[in-house]
């Protein structure tokens, strides 16, 4: 995931292009904020307020959990 800190976009690196089913947006307590059920090349973060935040991506079977700073 690129840039990292992000102003507005958040772009995935996917050069194995796999399918991406759903990102969902954490607060650094762990508080929900937001699914994003239609994923494409990236996903807005210009609503989110400025912090560090856990986006978890869900491909197939798999997640993953990565941390995000929003300028």
């Amino acid at each position: 995931m690129y840039p990292n800190p992000v102003n507005d976009k958040l772009c995935f690196d996917n050069p194995n292009q796999f399918e991406i089913n759903k990102v969902k947006l954490y607060t650094i307590s762990g508080q929900l904020l937001s699914t994003f059920s239609t994923v494409g090349e990236f996903i807005e973060l210009d609503a989110v307020e400025t912090g560090v935040y856990f986006i978890k991506v869900y491909s197939g079977n798999s997640a993953f959990t990565s941390k995000v700073l929003k300028k």
